[in-house]
C-alpha cells in the first residue's frame, strides 16, 4: 500500500478529485480506479481476516475523520492519520498491559483500541468546537 501510493500519488489525487483534468492530462482513470479498488480490496479482506470487523473499520474510518479536524490538505492528512493510527495503537497495547499487571484485570487490546480512537475523535471535535466559538 505505502508502495502505491509513494509512486502514484499524484496521479490518484488527481484521478480521485478532479476525473475530467486527469482526462485530459492523460491520465487513465480506468487503471487508476481499478488500482485503487484492488489495493483498498485487498487491504480489507486481509484486516477482516487479521483483526476482525469492528476493529478494521474503526481503524479506516476514526484516524482520518480525527486528521481531518486539524487539516485539510490530502498530504498533510495521510501523514497525520497515521500517526494517529500508530499512536492509538501504542497506547492501547500499553493500557491493556497496565490495567492486567496493575488491576488484574484483563481487557481486550482491540477494544481498548476503538475506545481511544473515539476519545481522540471526540477530543478533535471538542477542539475545534472550542476554537471557531
Amino acid at each position: 500500500n505505502v508502495a502505491l501510493c509513494f509512486f502514484f500519488f499524484f496521479r490518484l489525487e488527481i484521478a480521485s478529485f478532479d476525473p475530467s483534468f486527469a482526462k485530459n492530462v492523460g491520465i487513465s482513470l480506468l487503471f487508476f480506479n481499478t488500482l485503487l479498488m484492488f489495493q483498498t480490496a485487498l487491504t480489507a479482506i486481509g484486516s477482516f481476516r487479521a483483526v476482525g470487523a469492528f476493529l478494521f473499520l474503526a481503524f479506516l474510518v476514526a484516524p482520518v475523520l480525527t486528521a481531518r479536524f486539524f487539516t485539510k490538505r490530502l498530504k498533510p492528512l495521510l501523514f497525520l492519520s497515521c500517526g494517529v493510527a500508530v499512536f492509538a495503537s501504542i497506547v492501547s497495547v500499553a493500557l491493556s498491559r497496565h490495567f492486567l499487571s496493575v488491576y488484574h484485570l484483563p481487557l481486550s487490546t482491540s477494544g481498548l483500541a476503538v475506545v481511544v480512537l473515539g476519545a481522540f475523535f471526540l477530543g478533535g471535535a471538542c477542539r475545534t468546537l472550542k476554537r471557531s466559538r
